[in-house]
């Protein structure tokens, strides 16, 4: 595996640490630099967005990590 994966998946585990500890801002930027070395990491993308949205809408105290869909 070369360095430049490496540091992905380091950056990568620390964001969604943060993901799971509710720290969205935090991770959102830490997504966006996964995306800088790995424009294509789609699993990346997804935690993105999701943590754009749950900065804008946070999730109730029980949540468990789990995005729930609301539309269709």
């Amino acid at each position: 595996m070369d360095e430049k994966k490496k540091k992905m998946i380091e950056i990568y585990n620390i964001a969604i640490d943060k993901y799971f500890n509710r720290e969205f801002e935090e991770a959102a930027k830490l997504f966006k630099n996964v995306l800088e070395i790995e424009p294509d990491d789609y699993v990346s993308e997804i935690h993105l967005a999701r943590c754009l949205e749950y900065i804008k809408n946070p999730p109730g105290d029980d949540w468990d990590g789990v995005f729930k869909l609301t539309s269709k």
